[in-house]
């Protein structure tokens, strides 16, 4: 599932390098007008989410990027959730 069919489908505009694959489910980050949304295709959906549209015969979810949602997806995606890169000094300089 890619980026356009959903989209098309959900009426979402969906960050396309969002689009991953786990098992048998998709996860997406979506924009609706100013909100920011994650969603979800597949039989085991995140927490908060609701219907926005249907894909290949499967609702396609989205809800709001909360605690909850953030939580289910670290324990789906592991390389979402924060892990240690070493004990060297650091500095973060990202856009603020």
């Amino acid at each position: 599932m890619n980026a356009s069919q959903l989209k098309q489908l959900a009426g979402l505009d969906i960050y396309p390098a969002s689009v991953s694959q786990a098992g048998s489910m998709t996860y997406f980050l979506a924009r609706r007008g100013p909100e920011r949304l994650v969603g979800c295709v597949g039989p085991d959906p995140l927490p908060n989410v609701k219907r926005v549209g249907e894909v290949e015969g499967r609702d396609v979810l989205a809800g709001p990027c909360d605690h909850a949602n953030a939580a289910a997806l670290r324990i789906r995606l592991p390389w979402t959730a924060p892990r240690c890169l070493g004990l060297a000094p650091s500095i973060g300089l990202g856009d603020r």
